[in-house]
């Protein structure tokens, strides 16, 4: 039984990075979600009383390529987040030298 705690402890140890790191990028996609959505009520019924944007061609370039970036780095991230340390193996025999040291 102490065997199967450890087990259960060693995996839980190897994915909590993991879960961390998604905690924090659920919270950052819904802190932008508030923005969004703030900015969606702000302008909702006011579209006809929104300045007219004058941003430079390299301004809006410059966007543009910050927001590709985010991109690559969210792809990048998603296609390896699953890399974890792998947890320890242990071969029928070690185990069955475990148990048997438990039971001394």
């Amino acid at each position: 039984m102490n065997l199967l705690k450890t087990s259960i402890q060693e995996l839980v140890a190897c994915i909590q990075p993991a879960v961390n790191t998604l905690e924090k990028i659920q919270g950052a996609w819904s802190a932008m979600s508030g923005d969004l959505q703030g900015l969606h009520d702000l302008f909702e019924n006011n579209l006809n009383n929104i300045p007219p944007l004058a941003l430079e061609e390299l301004q809006l370039k410059k966007i543009v390529e910050y927001w590709n970036q985010l991109k690559d780095d969210v792809d990048f991230f998603r296609r390896n987040m699953y890399m974890t340390t792998m947890p320890p193996r242990d071969t029928i025999q070690g185990t069955l030298d475990k148990l048997h040291s438990l039971g001394n």
